[in-house]
């Protein structure tokens, strides 16, 4: 493939929304991410008279990475010294069932040192794509994340954009949106509907089940949902997936549940409320 047809199948922004600069170089383009959104690469031409020797001969030299979001995957590719060495990774969402993501902040003495982060893609039970790193964002200021927590969440947005899609094929044909959530020992699956949110044990012989109606507020705080119960059946807080908060009110937190946008979308959407 040449670089002039290369760069007929490039968007016209970045991974921040500006114009891709003249003069860079993408090496290796997706072929199964879907259209593609945006994108970026480390490698640009410079001063030089863009020609395919050139291109060749500065291949090379360099290292260069090329970072892609599509509207139905994403793809990452770097090469060191040889355009022969070119590695990557193109992930597509239809290959996808589950992203588990979040972070937690980390600190000693009370004093800030980093925080952890994860994203992780799964075919079923299957990890298909898994990132773990540290960022040193404590106050969670936007343009201030590290470039490839920045990456990530941008094909998180991408994900969450095709189940949104889906949301209410899902409900007509199902009743009902699954999601998966990850606790110490147990994996439990959390159902939501249009006035319900249940909770069932893989085996489904314990399922907690509460009607909208039965729930007087809910609020999100810390990536825990709460809930303020008009009925109390907490059945021991199953499988110590809730924590109770006060008499009255019990919470979860999101860290472990599967398509953690998705499900907060869902629920402030089907339900009609506001967290």
């Amino acid at each position: 493939m040449t670089m002039a047809t290369l760069n007929n199948k490039l968007p016209k922004i970045d991974l921040f929304g500006n114009k891709i600069p003249e003069g860079s170089i993408f090496f290796k383009i997706p072929e199964n991410i879907g259209n593609i959104l945006m994108a970026s690469t480390s490698f640009v031409e410079g001063q030089h008279q863009l020609t395919s020797n050139w291109i060749m001969r500065s291949l090379k030299k360099f290292k260069g990475a090329c970072w892609y979001i599509g509207d139905n995957g994403f793809a990452v590719y770097s090469f060191s010294k040889t355009v022969e060495n070119v590695r990557g990774v193109e992930i597509n969402f239809d290959n996808v069932t589950d992203l588990h993501s979040g972070s937690i902040k980390q600190y000693v003495n009370s004093d800030y040192k980093h925080t952890d982060y994860w994203f992780l893609y799964m075919n079923n039970s299957t990890p298909i794509y898994q990132i773990e790193e540290k960022h040193e964002n404590e106050k969670d200021e936007e343009g201030k994340y590290p470039f490839l927590y920045h990456f990530l969440s941008l094909a998180e947005k991408q994900w969450t954009n095709k189940l949104v899609a889906n949301m209410y094929n899902n409900i007509k044909e199902n009743g009902y949106i699954s999601f998966n959530y990850l606790t110490s020992k147990h994996l439990i699956k959390v159902n939501l509907g249009t006035s319900f949110i249940e909770y069932a044990s893989p085996d489904n012989q314990h399922i907690l089940r509460y009607e909208k109606d039965e729930i007087h507020s809910l609020f999100f705080k810390n990536e825990v949902l709460g809930m303020t119960l008009k009925t109390k059946k907490e059945e021991k807080y199953f499988f110590g997936l809730f924590k109770k908060i006060k008499d009255e009110q019990i919470g979860f937190s999101l860290h472990y549940l599967s398509n953690q946008s998705y499900f907060l979308y869902a629920l402030q959407t089907l339900w009609n409320i506001k967290l």
